[in-house]
């Protein structure tokens, strides 16, 4: 018996310029208002995750920040993982010298 689906939102449950298909929306809540738990991953924030599981209609678990960050339906955070500011500060010079993009690091 089937008790989750994880989906990945951009590019996936999303077309390519961010609008999801109302036939998507519709299973997506189909399986839902069935009983299943349905887990939103994403490199998004929280609030980008919550915007979509307010579009779907529904209260999802969410993994956001590319898993730095996960919560429960019901917003109870599980896991928190940061990173020293200094190290921080030291990735992006090395991004910066490399002429990398900051939406690639």
């Amino acid at each position: 018996m089937i008790k989750l689906v994880a989906m990945d939102i951009d590019n996936t449950l999303t077309s390519p310029d961010g609008a999801i298909d109302t036939s998507v929306i519709g299973a997506i809540q189909k399986l839902y208002f069935n009983g299943i738990h349905i887990a939103l991953v994403s490199a998004r924030s929280l609030q980008g995750i919550d915007s979509i599981a307010n579009l779907l209609g529904i209260k999802a678990h969410q993994i956001a920040n590319l898993g730095a960050i996960i919560r429960t339906a019901t917003v109870h955070e599980l896991q928190r993982l940061t990173i020293n500011i200094d190290i921080a500060r030291d990735i992006a010079k090395i991004g910066d010298l490399q002429r990398c993009p900051a939406e690639r690091l």
